[in-house]
């Protein structure tokens, strides 16, 4: 349900006046979830697959480039979190 209600498309995009007014390719880009600032964890047992683990406990991160840098923070930053990222095999 939170992955629907986070990713799903958006339905309150067609009620809004200002979106009427757009062109068509423009509705079509910007139709639903345009958000570009997300980060999801999934953690893998033998039978189940847990969608929003803690990112320190997960198997496969889902991360926007912004979603990342706001976990990670920027150097200078007092609280800085990127000890997670230290078993990366393979980016996207």
């Amino acid at each position: 349900k939170r992955l629907q209600e986070e990713f799903g498309p958006g339905s309150d995009d067609e009620e809004d006046e200002q979106f009427k007014k757009k062109p068509e390719d423009w509705k079509d880009l910007f139709r639903g979830n345009s958000e570009d600032l997300f980060r999801v964890g999934f953690a893998f047992s033998r039978k189940t697959v847990q969608a929003y683990a803690p990112l320190t406990k997960s198997d496969v991160l889902i991360c926007s480039p912004l979603g990342l840098r706001e976990l990670t923070g920027a150097e200078g930053e007092k609280k800085r979190q990127y000890d997670f990222l230290s078993s990366i095999e393979v980016l996207v």
